[in-house]
């Protein structure tokens, strides 16, 4: 609870020094996305798990991704986040039973998710301010497991953490809002390392 506050706090740190960096940006008159534009986003989210299961959130999934338009519909960018949630893994279940011969143990763990991924999005680009995008993300998914609040005896047992990498891949939908000419803001659905997520918006 306590890192979820402090990255709440940075969040909105960041959003106050955004606002009086680029507030007083003048505004054009041009579509929101075009050709050669350089899109950056800075977000927090939420993961779908910590909603239906009520897992604890260490740290909620923050995120970050640059978008550049090779065409006035067409954008390839890069997308990177990290969050942290606890989580009740049956093989930590199992192998903590063992550890103590106590088949009422559960070693809840730990996972922390890093992603880093391509992504390739089309966009809907028919309004001056507003800009609706979607398309696949394909990349890397890192994350480390790890026991907490658990027995020593159990935590012996897994002395070392377990780390696992595998592909990340699916689709995601999202929309910008330009405020300001260089600042915005979005949402987007699918973001690999989190369910949903929200944030700043900055055109480069």
């Amino acid at each position: 609870m306590k890192l979820t506050r402090i990255s709440l706090a940075i969040f909105i740190l960041s959003i106050a020094f955004a606002s009086a960096t680029f507030a007083q940006k003048s505004t054009s008159k041009k579509a929101a996305f075009s050709k050669g534009q350089i899109d950056a986003n800075i977000g927090i989210g939420m993961n779908m798990s910590s909603i239906t299961n009520g897992m604890k959130a260490y740290m909620l999934p923050v995120g970050a991704s640059i978008d550049y338009g090779i065409s006035n519909k067409l954008s390839v960018g890069l997308n990177v986040g990290y969050g942290a949630v606890e989580m009740f893994i049956p093989n930590f279940k199992i192998r903590a039973a063992e550890a103590t011969d106590d088949p009422s143990i559960i070693a809840p763990t730990k996972e922390q998710i890093m992603v880093i991924a391509a992504r390739f999005a089309v966009h809907y680009n028919k309004f001056e301010k507003l800009d609706f995008y979607g398309g696949p993300i394909l990349g890397m998914r890192y994350s480390l497991v790890s026991p907490v609040d658990a027995p020593n005896s159990v935590k012996t047992v897994f002395e070392s953490e377990e780390t696992e990498k595998k592909i990340a891949y699916g689709a995601f939908i999202g929309m910008r809002y330009h405020v300001f000419n260089n600042l915005g803001v979005f949402a987007e659905l699918g973001a690999a390392h989190a369910a949903f997520q929200l944030g700043l918006n900055f055109k480069l």
